[in-house]
């Protein structure tokens, strides 16, 4: 209510006065208030723009910067001081760029009412270095109340590129490759064969997107389902093909690395056949060595069939001499004949040329055998044999011939290792078996004096009973797991 008296003007004055005061104080109040938020966010987008891991740079209508984060600096290597008031597209783009940024800022001048989104041009920028980068830029306007910005928002891409790259080249490295690759899924279709795979695809008789033949498709379901990679051989028209089933079991398929071995293959039957000849060579000398020996050995059966038919020609000459007498001289004859042609049988098989078989023999058969072609050495040289051969046959699964000539080698080694003794004392024990591990072993030992050291061999290979891998003593016709040859 108002007071009553003349001083109302007066009373009303103050009022007015107070609530003047209060209206401006509350002005004020609200002024700091805002104030106080408003830098707040200031100091906000400050660290964000600072905290910003792209280079951002704000600039005026005209182009020119008005701020410079600390990324813009680490990046393009220009102070905030040295870029303010410059002209960005000359600042950090090449000339090429330019143009296209320029285009991008009028663009946006013309489109700053509309609330679209910023477009994103790759452009190339250019360092203080004079370091080239590609760069990802966007420009968003910002309207102030008496001026137009613009906040340029720039990513360097150069990794990204680079890592795109990468992976363009990886992704064509199976198709750059002059060896096959493959990729078949599991129902045995060919997803992917580069370019070098064509003979494979030709020997299998499809193409890309087709399936392959019955067999591979179940070699593929294996190899899935174990999990281990696998690796086959194949010969096709166009040569010797190792391939290596790799599965990748997430994806449900198996890729087929290929490596042309042709060259390989050859060279190894090259040197095949060149360890054949060497060994007919070396045949052909441990004969050359016993040349005496076996003529001796086949003048005897000879000399013998002489004298057994002179002997009958002169009884039947005289008219002398019972039938049986003849009827046995004939038959001496033919024994004579039947030992003369074993022996030249052995010879024909030691020196003659031919590739490595192997069959399954009786140890104790070339144990004998490689005695016989030495009697006349061991006879010569008076040493004397015990045989102590298996009762049972020895059977082993090698090539007889290369085991005979080892056998006939070490014989007669152990002969020449006799030579030093007294000829009293010359011994040679020959022994077949087989082991308990299903090992058959020749074994020969020579002895000497009781003062003397013993000197002995033995030469062991997987028996053919039980079946196993069988090899012989080194020699090219077999390759063993591990070798079992002992020399003491």
């Amino acid at each position: 209510p108002m007071p009553q008296g003349g001083n109302r003007l007066l009373i009303m004055e103050d009022w007015i006065r107070s609530f003047t005061q209060a209206v401006i104080k509350a002005r004020e109040e609200m002024r700091a208030h805002f104030t106080a938020e408003i830098r707040e966010r200031e100091a906000l987008k400050t660290a964000v723009l600072d905290a910003s891991l792209d280079p951002i740079v704000t600039i005026d209508q005209y182009g020119s910067i008005v701020d410079f984060n600390p990324t813009a600096e680490q990046t393009f290597g220009y102070r905030q001081e040295e870029a303010l008031g410059r002209k960005l597209d000359d600042l950090i783009f090449d000339r090429g760029s330019r143009e296209a940024f320029n285009n991008l800022l009028h663009d946006c001048l013309r489109e700053q009412q509309r609330s679209t989104a910023p477009v994103l041009r790759t452009l190339t920028a250019r360092s203080k270095e004079g370091r080239t980068l590609p760069v990802e830029v966007a420009i968003k306007p910002v309207m102030l109340e008496n001026q137009l910005l613009f906040t340029t928002y720039i990513r360097d891409i150069s990794e990204r590129e680079r890592q795109a790259k990468e992976i363009v080249s990886l992704a064509a490295f199976p198709g750059e490759s002059p060896l096959p690759v493959l990729r078949i899924n599991r129902p045995g279709v060919v997803i992917y064969a580069n370019k070098a795979s064509d003979s494979l695809l030709d020997y299998w008789g499809c193409n890309r997107m087709q399936t392959v033949p019955i067999y591979w498709k179940r070699l593929v379901e294996q190899v899935l389902n174990s999990g281990r990679a696998r690796e086959v051989e194949v010969t096709t028209p166009d040569g010797i093909f190792s391939l290596l089933l790799a599965p990748v079991q997430d994806l449900d398929y198996v890729n087929v690395y290929g490596r042309d071995i042709t060259a390989i293959r050859r060279a190894e039957e090259e040197a095949r056949h060149r360890q054949n000849e060497l060994i007919h060579v070396s045949r052909l000398s441990t004969m050359g060595e016993m040349a005496t020996g076996i003529a001796h050995e086949l003048n005897q059966p000879l000399s013998a069939i002489v004298n057994f038919a002179n002997g009958c020609a002169r009884r039947l000459r005289l008219g002398i001499g019972e039938k049986e007498e003849l009827i046995a001289a004939m038959e001496q004859i033919a024994a004579q004949a039947r030992r003369a042609g074993e022996i030249i049988k052995r010879l024909r098989s030691m020196v003659t040329r031919q590739q490595p078989v192997r069959e399954d023999v009786d140890l104790n058969v070339l144990l004998t055998d490689a005695c016989a072609l030495i009697a006349h050495d061991r006879q010569k040289l008076q040493v004397s044999v015990e045989s102590r051969l298996s009762r049972q046959p020895v059977i082993a699964r090698v090539d007889p011939v290369q085991i005979e000539q080892v056998i006939l080698n070490l014989l007669r080694n152990a002969l020449d290792s006799l030579r030093q003794q007294d000829p009293l004392s010359r011994h040679l024990v020959v022994s077949t078996g087989i082991t308990r591990e299903g090992q058959a072993y020749s074994r020969w030992r020579t002895t000497g004096p009781a003062s003397r050291r013993k000197c002995s061999s033995t030469s062991s290979i997987p028996s053919s009973v039980p079946r196993r891998p069988a090899w012989a003593w080194g020699s090219p016709s077999a390759r063993p797991s591990s070798p079992t040859t002992m020399v003491e």
